[in-house]
């Protein structure tokens, strides 16, 4: 019962987020606010063949439902959108995330929302920023890693040095991004890979 709700909530995750996806995140002034906007083009400069891949890192868990408390079901499906040039260096890449929380009963009620928002969508609403030590939201933090992604190679990106910081794991050591992003990267990197994989 519990990995068939856990399956069940990962489609609807992965079925909002197709949904989601076409929209354009909402950040408060409704843009990006970072240079990677816009959907990856099917040919880079001066016409170059290019590669389009997809991935997607899926991380979930399922707690019982016991007497009189609900059990908890909850799934966050992190997106990668990879446009890589002839030689493999990324020309844009876009990351998302959506998290999708729904609880049951010991009668197998599943009580989930009519509609989910990924992160960028819910822009500075998701309210990391009075939590964030460097006082970013998510999708600021987000904008900041994918430029620093943009004409890396997909491995000079997933081997770059990663640390742990206030007990979150993940989170990038680089120079560049100390001052710019402290979200753990771990389910960015994977999904990476996945797009490289998937590129076509």
């Amino acid at each position: 019962m519990k990995k068939l709700l856990a399956m069940i909530l990962c489609l609807v995750m992965v079925l909002a987020l197709a949904a989601c996806n076409n929209g354009t995140p909402n950040n408060g002034d409704n843009s990006n606010g970072g240079a990677n906007g816009g959907t990856p083009a099917a040919s880079g400069p001066n016409g170059a063949t290019t590669r389009i891949g997809l991935g997607m890192a899926v991380d979930s868990a399922v707690s019982p439902a016991e007497d009189d408390d609900d059990g908890r079901a909850e799934a966050k499906v992190t997106t990668c959108a990879l446009l890589l040039d002839q030689e493999g260096k990324i020309l844009s890449v876009k990351f998302d995330c959506t998290e999708a929380i729904a609880t049951y009963n010991k009668a197998g009620a599943v009580t989930w929302p009519d509609t989910y928002k990924s992160k960028k969508e819910l822009g500075y609403d998701y309210g990391l920023k009075k939590y964030s030590s460097i006082g970013k939201e998510w999708f600021e933090q987000v904008n900041a890693l994918e430029d620093y992604c943009t004409g890396k190679t997909v491995s000079d990106v997933s081997s770059m040095q990663l640390k742990e910081e206030d007990g979150r794991k993940g989170v990038p050591a680089a120079a560049e991004l100390t001052s710019t992003c402290t979200i753990s990267c771990d389910q960015f990197i994977e999904a990476l890979k996945k797009a490289e994989m998937s590129a076509k």
